[in-house]
């Protein structure tokens, strides 16, 4: 799976949250694909429309449908809802439910993030870092993974810890990067694990 692939399970689940915590629904309990939604998506609703086009693409509660999953992300992604901008940036760098187009996608999350969406602003520190539908900056994508580790993200701090470990945009310093690895470990990302025992097992080593 490729690194927005892996991206868009982030937005998904983020996406999920947000709107459960938003209905007041319990987290064990998610409510589930429904017609109100549908009703409220095709009335207008950009967050409806987002949240449609997510379970078209998951399969949740309806038959996966990838087209179904883009138009709806469309809708809402052109009424400027930061969740509808990054299910329909990362489909287009994608290429699931049309053709593949990364600029076009890059620009998409661009927009979100600068509506402070979180979840977009990691996104994009991501596609500043690997190069997708951008030429590659770290610098970049440092401010942005510095910017979202400050909230509290643990991907932005994972990454942040990921950029001072190997002097990514930034220079090189062990101390800081243990520093945010450890906060994104302590909020359970894999990455940030990993890293920490690499470098704890290279201190022994030495």
């Amino acid at each position: 799976m490729g690194n927005s692939n892996k991206l868009f399970y982030v937005v998904l689940i983020s996406l999920f949250s947000s709107y459960l915590n938003a209905q007041n629904y319990e987290p064990q309990k998610p409510r589930p694909y429904s017609e109100d939604i549908v009703k409220k998506a095709e009335a207008g609703d950009s967050g409806a429309q987002a949240m449609l086009a997510s379970f078209y693409f998951s399969g949740s509660g309806v038959e996966r449908n990838v087209e179904k999953a883009f138009a709806w992300s469309e809708k809402s992604a052109g009424q400027n809802n930061p969740e509808g901008l990054v299910l329909y940036g990362i489909l287009l760098m994608e290429g699931i439910g049309t053709q593949k187009n990364e600029c076009k996608g890059f620009e998409q999350i661009k927009k979100a993030a600068e509506l402070n969406y979180v979840t977009a602003q990691v996104t994009l520190g991501n596609c500043l870092f690997n190069g997708t539908g951008v030429t590659k900056d770290y610098v970049g994508a440092v401010k942005w993974f510095e910017k979202t580790a400050q909230t509290g993200n643990p991907q932005g701090q994972a990454m942040l810890g990921l950029c001072y470990a190997y002097g990514f945009g930034i220079e090189k310093n062990e101390s800081k990067a243990m520093a945010w690895y450890r906060k994104a470990a302590e909020k359970g990302d894999p990455m940030a694990s990993e890293e920490l025992r690499r470098i704890e097992k290279n201190a022994v080593s030495r």
